[in-house]
């Protein structure tokens, strides 16, 4: 089995495709010039060359970048492994159990796991934006899964690199982002060799609630304010009322409340500033019902005089 894995990644990498293409192409060729050049004929080398191009095609269509579905947020996972065994292990105590928690939101995300030949391809910021730019999707995860001996106690230790797509921005807000990214996001998540079910959830839901948060300050920066805030309420709603010890989730936790009311400022300021330049009565409205839901948040978010007295 380890040797099927072997050739299925093999098939996926770029080298593979012109191998293929070059073997057709000389299986063709030598019978027809057998008996020597003069004998192969223009027509001949036209029909062999249009096999192997056909050949190339069929397997650029079979290993190309698959793409996410309209309206849904796509989040994109590479993964790495040394064995077959180790990432059938991990793809079902880790990736599996992350593709549940992000099912379960009001906010559609789509989850495509690549091959590990993509990996070269998002080796820097300028692959990672244009690997997204082909799948559609707005998060990026590259994860390299390693054996290592902890505690006297084998374990896969999977090293994550995420990439956000978002509008062209200012680079303070970029380091801004970068920033959150590191403070909210694990590097690493200890995933035991054993079958301890919670301690494999504990380590995907902390990645989809990171996810979904980065997710909310790339909308933000981006202009998405409704997606933004839609994504920050409904991580308020799974937090609160939790007893957090893990400091990402708790920088989460507490910089949600600031990211909404954000979200409501630059949303209503953007309405004003429409209705002032063309007004049009329909941003009037939208402008009121930003405004009242703001406010309704900011009384509930908030206590009121009473309570503090």
């Amino acid at each position: 089995m380890d040797k099927l894995w072997v050739l299925f990644e093999r098939w996926h990498e770029k080298s593979t495709g012109w191998l293929i293409s070059l073997l057709v192409f000389g299986i063709f060729l030598i019978p027809q010039v057998k008996n020597g050049w003069a004998d192969l004929g223009w027509m001949n080398l036209v029909i062999d060359i249009a096999v192997s191009f056909t050949v190339y095609a069929i397997w650029w269509c079979s290993t190309r970048v698959k793409k996410h579905p309209k309206n849904v947020v796509g989040i994109d996972l590479v993964l790495v492994c040394d064995t077959r065994e180790q990432e059938k292990r991990v793809r079902a105590d880790f990736v599996e159990t992350l593709k549940e928690v992000l099912s379960n939101g009001e906010v559609p995300f789509s989850f495509i796991m690549h091959s590990k030949s993509k990996a070269g391809d998002i080796g820097d910021l300028k692959g990672a934006s244009r690997f997204m730019d082909i799948s559609g999707g707005r998060f990026l995860i590259k994860a390299k899964a390693k054996l290592r001996k902890i505690d006297d106690e084998e374990r896969n230790v999977v090293e994550m690199v995420c990439t956000v797509s978002h509008s062209k921005v200012q680079s303070r807000v970029k380091e801004f982002l970068a920033e959150e990214i590191a403070n909210s996001m694990r590097k690493d998540d200890i995933i035991s060799h054993n079958n301890d079910i919670y301690q494999f959830r504990n380590a995907a839901e902390r990645v989809d609630v990171s996810t979904r948060y980065i997710l909310a300050l790339a909308s933000l920066v981006s202009g998405d304010y409704g997606f933004s805030r839609s994504l920050c309420i409904d991580l308020k709603n799974r937090l609160s009322g939790r007893n957090i010890s893990d400091p990402e989730l708790i920088h989460i936790k507490d910089s949600l409340p600031k990211f909404i009311c954000e979200s409501y400022k630059f949303e209503t300021h953007c309405l004003y500033k429409r209705y002032y330049e063309n007004g049009e009565e329909s941003v009037l409205k939208g402008l009121n019902v930003a405004v009242e839901e703001a406010l309704k948040f900011v009384n509930g978010a908030r206590p009121s005089i009473k309570e503090t007295t």
